[in-house]
């Protein structure tokens, strides 16, 4: 889908649920000047957002090393917003989280 919406020419591209290896192709969207580009996914933190991006990454056959795919991460990827469900059902922002860069191996929020 992200394939396609680029042969489009878009300023910008939105993905509702990002839930598997099409992640990387949006990455790769968001690093070749498609600014203010998005997407959603399921995660209990921003850390562990990191980590699932990196896993679907994976799980799409892709034999990038680790490095690459972190430093890919961090080349689209300016900020992190969790929203939560509260208790009474209501949802908040709850984390707001920027992804400075890397030192080593490690990527740096």
């Amino acid at each position: 889908l992200v394939k396609n919406c680029l042969r489009m020419r878009p300023e910008r591209i939105i993905v509702g649920e990002v839930r598997g290896p099409e992640v990387f192709d949006l990455l790769q969207a968001m690093n070749t000047g498609h600014d203010g580009s998005m997407g959603t996914i399921h995660s209990n933190s921003p850390r562990e957002c990191l980590n699932r991006i990196e896993s679907m990454i994976a799980m799409g056959g892709y034999s990038l090393p680790q490095k690459t795919v972190r430093e890919i991460v961090v080349g689209s990827i300016d900020v992190i917003i969790q929203a939560a469900r509260l208790r009474d059902g209501s949802r908040r922002i709850t984390h707001i989280t920027e992804v400075i860069g890397m030192e080593g191996d490690v990527i740096i929020t």
